[in-house]
């Protein structure tokens, strides 16, 4: 496990959250979003484990609860299972390598965002696109939007958490 506090931890999330409102529609590579909050929640995931995952995703997707057009909890809830999910999977790879690292927020984000729509097709009957057209159209492209600039988010995350071995304080 890493070493972390809370408070810087919170910082963070609260960055990306004000960089995803700001700046990221300027990101936005053929059309789509990145999405900066998720990238943090994965790699809290990946480098501090499912219990920071939990809990980075807790809080990340309740900011994006409050400032999203959305089914009010959804995000939090898909923050959780993503922050788990990617803390779980964390252990069967290389947290060395920042390849491994951006194809697993890659990879982790399009699964986000497929159970965003599944999780939203359940408490709404009315959909603009059917589930392949939306793999097609923002899945795919967003996962990969989200994969490019979380190698610039990863080289930053690692500089401010001054990633060293030790225990979880989370």
């Amino acid at each position: 496990m890493y070493k972390v506090g809370r408070l810087r931890m919170y910082s963070v999330l609260f960055a990306a959250m004000a960089l995803q409102m700001t700046i990221a529609p300027y990101l936005a590579i053929g059309g789509v979003k990145p999405d900066l909050v998720i990238i943090c929640i994965i790699l809290s995931g990946i480098f501090f484990g499912p219990r920071a995952g939990f809990e980075a995703g807790l809080l990340g997707g309740f900011l994006q609860d409050i400032f999203a057009l959305d089914f009010f909890w959804t995000n939090t809830f898909l923050g959780v299972v993503t922050g788990l999910l990617s803390g779980t999977v964390s252990s069967q790879f290389s947290k060395e390598s920042k390849s491994v690292c951006v194809l697993l927020v890659a990879a982790l984000c399009g699964v986000s965002m497929a159970l965003h729509y599944l999780v939203t097709s359940l408490v709404s009957p009315y959909h603009a696109l059917d589930f392949f057209e939306y793999l097609a159209g923002t899945i795919f492209p967003g996962s990969i939007a989200t994969g490019i600039v979380a190698i610039i988010v990863l080289f930053y995350f690692q500089g401010i958490f001054t990633i060293k071995n030790g225990t979880d304080l989370l």
